[in-house]
């Protein structure tokens, strides 16, 4: 969800042990579940709490910066290239 700015209040109550359940509609804004991990920020005015992703987890949450490049295609311009010097020198 980076660079979306969302807004959402969602109010839950302690239990006597002091905890309390994440709503069903958080966990899914958090794509979180049973056995996942989460971190309190704790801040001057109240808290954050935030999903922490292990690898497995974050697995294609994540796009890379560059397209990756088709190797057939490279590996092909690279050997035109060498057999275009290696003809220059001949």
């Amino acid at each position: 969800m980076r660079g979306v700015i969302m807004k959402t209040s969602i109010v839950t109550t302690l239990n006597p042990k002091g905890q309390a359940t994440i709503p069903k509609r958080v966990r899914e804004i958090l794509k979180i579940g049973a056995g996942d991990k989460i971190e309190f920020d704790i801040e001057d005015n109240g808290i954050k709490i935030r999903p922490i992703l292990n690898l497995e987890s974050a697995f294609g949450r994540v796009r890379p910066k560059h397209m990756p490049e088709d190797f057939k295609k490279l590996r092909k311009s690279f050997e035109e290239k060498v057999a275009e010097e290696v003809r220059k020198e001949v």
